[in-house]
């Protein structure tokens, strides 16, 4: 279990993993192909473990998402090489991350109202952006 956290975490830092769910690219692998949450759960007769592994990457990709905001919102000039890096060379999969981050968080109600702001914020950042 403890070499699997490991490897979640280098993941999430860029690090790569030995899953399919994160890509040795790290969160751009995910932001720019086809949402792998949604091509890795399969049919309904898909094991849980696919799931769950369709959980991560969604996870993963969302929080890989708000990051890449967050670094183009406080440095301007990294919008143009971030977009080249993503599919269709726009900030929309950035932009597409966050709005389901913030929607999750929203429905359920774990959200603060000044995160919530700052989500805001930084949709309207983007879309101006992208």
């Amino acid at each position: 279990q403890q070499q699997q956290q490991q490897q979640q975490q280098g993941a999430a830092i860029g690090g790569g993993s030995t899953t399919p769910a994160a890509p040795a690219a790290g969160g751009f692998g995910l932001l720019c192909s086809p949402r792998v949450s949604e091509s890795a759960s399969g049919s309904a007769s898909s094991t849980m473990d696919g799931s769950s592994a369709a959980g991560e990457a969604s996870i993963i990709e969302v929080y890989c998402g708000m990051l890449l905001g967050f670094l183009v919102r406080d440095c301007a000039d990294l919008a143009p090489v971030v977009a080249r890096q993503l599919e269709g060379g726009s900030l929309q999969p950035v932009v597409g991350a966050v709005q389901r981050c913030l929607h999750f968080y929203v429905s359920t109600g774990a959200i603060t109202e000044h995160t919530k702001s700052t989500l805001e914020e930084l949709l309207q950042h983007l879309s101006s952006c992208a």
